[in-house]
């Protein structure tokens, strides 16, 4: 399946619903595809699946809204003990069908590959990469189970980047805690990417034979 990629810093954040997404005054980056033929669901074309994750796990560990279990199951996939909460206020979010997901921590490939594939293209989740090493801090914790809003956020340590797909998924928006936290995550896609056959492009290249 040929794939054209294009990794740069400028789109349009409101036709590409990565605003939501974006701490203000964050740098960030988009890469967006365009396979051939084009998916009929959208998404992550399923021969990029794997060099996106290997990129991502090359960089710290993930933390994300685990929607549903990874089919098959990811044994090196950490689940995130929820906060305690009160008989009635558990009674109360099940009436109500709010119940919001359990947290997971990815640390490998395998892991990172379970958060690309939680609903990429309906926007579902957006995922928090940490230093390596680091473990997920509270505060992060609470903003990952509460969070449709990402504006007033701050990128604090250990948080690298916020991770997440603009519009139907067809592609992956990073914002980063600084430059040199950017260009590390630029660098790691679009090296094992090209790798793996699919060199990104620059931003604002032509389309077609050069």
């Amino acid at each position: 399946m040929p794939i054209r990629l294009v990794l740069g810093r400028s789109w349009n954040e409101e036709r590409e619903q990565t605003r939501r997404f974006h701490p203000a005054g964050t740098p960030a980056l988009r890469l967006a595809w365009s396979p051939d033929p084009w998916p009929v669901e959208g998404g992550i074309p399923g021969p990029l699946l794997a060099p996106l994750a290997r990129a991502l796990a090359a960089l710290g560990p993930l933390a994300f809204p685990l929607v549903w279990p990874p089919e098959p199951p990811v044994p090196t996939l950490e689940v995130v003990p929820g906060p305690p909460h009160s008989p009635f206020a558990r009674l109360a979010a099940r009436l109500a069908s709010r119940t919001a997901p359990p947290l997971a921590l990815a640390r490998d490939e395998a892991g990172v590959r379970a958060f690309l594939e939680q609903g990429w293209d309906t926007q579902s989740a957006a995922g928090l990469l940490l230093e390596p090493g680091a473990t997920v801090d509270e505060a992060s914790l609470a903003a990952l189970r509460d969070r449709a809003d990402w504006q007033d956020w701050r990128l604090r340590p250990p948080v690298v980047a916020l991770i997440a797909p603009p519009v139907d998924g067809c592609g992956l928006f990073a914002a980063a805690r600084d430059e040199a936290a950017l260009a590390r995550l630029a660098q790691s896609l679009a090296e094992t990417l090209a790798a793996a056959g699919f060199p990104p492009e620059p931003e604002g290249r032509p389309e077609g034979p050069p």
